[in-house]
This record gives structure tokens, C-alpha cells and sequence, in this order.
């Protein structure tokens, strides 16, 4: 009897150990979960795209130095999601904060122009010689000329000299009407348009012309007084628009720079060395620039017009004689049959500011 009750004793103490041991393993842990799951998968997201991006200046690849800024936001990023008192929230704020950043890496993309938009690109990489090559399929030859004779001072032609990286013979210097002119296409009269060069101004003066096709009758790009760089086109319903900058000229710093125009429907926009400057609103007229010129004139880099036509006063003003030219350095001149967005104006500065 007594092993009886000896073995029933044990028996019940084991199972009341059991329970208690059962009891302990089921007691709640007040400790929330923290989930990582959705940050690795973000961070493992993000390192592939920066192991693929490719810095440069070709078309889809990256600005130089923006892969370094997106590295150092992953580690500390990492960093978090390596720390084991990482709260929820802040792997929550970590995930936003690295989705944000991301996606300020893919507007450092290099944007891709269509070809097909691109009129003409002379990038006076000839180094020498009296023609200039266009790289469109348009192929757009210009041919050096000396100012016509009724200039004051009449120079030479467009002599060769260094560019803004400073290499020899890569960009041309005009002085005393020096000029090239571009035998006259159609597609040098589109409706909507981007002109995009570099400029080196030697003297500032108000008829710095840069660029012109049928000067009044058709479209000029030019500094004026205070080095404003100023574009002039008619309309197809014979409106006329006169707009600059509207803000501060170049400095007189005889220094490199970029200047942009273009123009859409109601809309024309100035820029500066990538930077969007101003945009017009008010513009007049319809049909953008006048695209059925008639009696289209050779196309004028450096020169308010061709030779042929300096001196003689457009019929439906007199008082316009045609003498104006450039007095400084010019480079890399682009011409577009579409108004580019600011994006893609700024892909162009951050290509050729680092490379030719």
C-alpha cells in the first residue's frame, strides 16, 4: 500500500513538473517581431542596380559621382538593418528612405535624345581647313568665310583654336565678320526648335550674332546689350517674338559656357551652362517659327547674314542693314526640330562639360 501511494506521489509530481514546465514554455513574450524581410529585399534590389550602372556621359548611363552618393546611403542603411535593436519603425523608415533614394540616383541618368530630332551637330573637331562637318544625317557641310567687305576692320576666316578643355584646334574663334555658312535646307527651318552651343565671349556688344537663318524673316540667336543672349523668330502668321534671358547677362569672365534656347508652342526657354533660366509664356502669333520662308537665305553661324545679302536691307524694314557678327569663340553647336525638356538639356551640358 505504501509503494502504492509512494509510486501515485511520484507519478503526480512528475506530471506537476510536466506542467510547469509546460506552463513556463507558453508564457507570453512581450517582445514585438521585428520584420527585415522587405529591407533586404530592397537592399539586395539597390546593389544590383548600382553594380550595373555604368557612369559616363553616353545616353543611359549615370552622371559622375552620383553612384558614389547612393553607395554611401546603403550602408547606412545597412547599417540599421545589421543592428539587432533596430525597431520596426526604423526599418520602415529605412525602406523609405532607400526607395527615395533610388530614385534621386535615376534622374542622374544620361537622357537619351531621339536621333531622328537632331537637325544638325557641328563640333568643329576638324582641327583644321575651311569646311565644317554636320554629324546628322541631314550632313549639313558649312564652309568658312572671311566678313563681307563693307565691314569695318574685315578679318579672316573663322581661325582654329583651343576649346574649353583647352585641347588645340578644337573650337573656332570669330573676329571682324568671320563666319560659316550652310547652303539652306528644310530642316533648318523647323517650327519648334533647340539651338544648344558652347560660347566664349570676347566683347560685349548688342549685335553678337551666334546664330541666324533669314535673321528677322525667319530665327537669330545673338547676345545683346549686358551679354543677354537673345532669340528672335517670326511666326507662320508673320508675328514677331523678341525675347532674352530676363535676367543678369553672362559675367565678362572670357570663360566657357553653355547656352541653350528652345522653343515649343507658347513656350520659349533660356538656359545657362545646364540650368533653366527663364521660360516665356507670352509669346504671339501661331504656327511657331515661320517653316515656308520665302526665298530661304544660306544659313549664317557667327554672322547676322551670308555675304551675299550683307548691306541690303530686308524689304519690310530698311532700317535693318545686316551687320552684325561674333566676337569670341564658339563650339559644339546643335540644332533640334523639338524643344527639349530641361532633363535633356542637362544631359547635354554634363556630356560635353566633361568630354569631347
Amino acid at each position: 500500500m505504501k509503494k502504492q501511494i509512494s509510486r501515485t506521489i511520484y507519478l503526480l509530481s512528475a506530471v506537476l513538473i510536466i506542467a510547469g514546465i509546460s506552463f513556463t514554455s507558453c508564457k507570453k513574450d512581450n517582445t514585438p517581431t521585428v520584420v527585415k524581410s522587405a529591407l533586404a529585399d530592397s537592399l539586395t534590389t539597390t546593389n544590383a542596380l548600382l553594380a550595373n550602372a555604368v557612369e559616363g556621359v553616353a545616353a543611359s548611363q549615370y552622371q559622375r559621382g552620383s553612384k558614389a552618393v547612393l553607395q554611401t546611403t546603403i550602408v547606412s542603411i545597412k547599417a540599421i538593418y545589421d543592428d539587432p535593436a533596430s525597431t520596426q519603425a526604423q526599418i520602415n523608415s529605412a525602406i523609405a528612405n532607400l526607395h527615395a533614394a533610388v530614385l534621386l540616383f535615376k534622374t542622374q541618368a544620361i537622357v537619351p535624345i531621339a536621333q531622328a530630332n537632331l537637325v544638325a551637330q557641328w563640333t568643329f573637331s576638324e582641327g583644321a581647313g575651311t569646311t565644317v562637318t554636320d554629324l546628322s544625317s541631314n550632313h549639313l557641310v558649312g564652309a568658312l568665310m572671311a566678313g563681307h567687305s563693307t565691314i569695318v576692320g574685315r578679318g579672316a576666316l573663322p581661325t582654329w583654336t583651343a576649346d574649353r578643355y583647352g585641347v588645340a584646334n578644337q573650337a573656332l574663334y570669330f573676329k571682324k565678320g568671320a563666319h560659316i555658312e550652310v547652303p539652306f535646307q528644310a530642316s533648318l527651318a523647323p517650327a519648334q526648335i533647340t539651338i544648344s552651343l558652347w560660347v566664349k565671349v570676347d566683347t560685349i556688344w548688342a549685335n553678337n550674332y551666334m546664330i541666324s537663318e533669314k535673321w528677322w524673316e525667319g530665327y537669330k540667336f545673338q547676345f545683346q546689350d549686358g551679354n543677354k543672349p537673345f532669340f528672335t523668330f517670326k511666326t507662320g502668321d508673320s508675328s514677331y517674338n523678341d525675347r532674352d534671358w530676363n535676367v543678369n547677362g553672362l559675367p565678362n569672365d572670357h570663360l566657357w559656357h553653355h547656352i541653350v534656347v528652345t522653343l515649343k508652342p507658347g513656350e520659349e526657354d533660356f538656359y545657362g551652362d545646364g540650368i533653366k533660366i527663364y521660360a516665356w509664356t507670352n509669346l504671339v502669333g501661331t504656327g511657331g517659327i515661320n517653316t515656308s520662308l520665302p526665298n530661304p537665305q544660306t544659313f549664317v553661324i557667327g554672322q547676322e547674314q551670308p555675304n551675299t545679302l550683307t548691306g541690303i536691307a530686308p524689304a519690310d524694314d530698311p532700317s535693318k542693314y545686316g551687320v552684325g557678327y561674333f566676337k569670341g569663340s564658339l563650339d559644339d553647336i546643335r540644332i533640334y526640330n523639338t524643344a527639349l525638356t530641361a532633363e535633356q538639356v542637362l544631359s547635354i551640358y554634363n556630356l560635353e562639360k566633361t568630354a569631347k
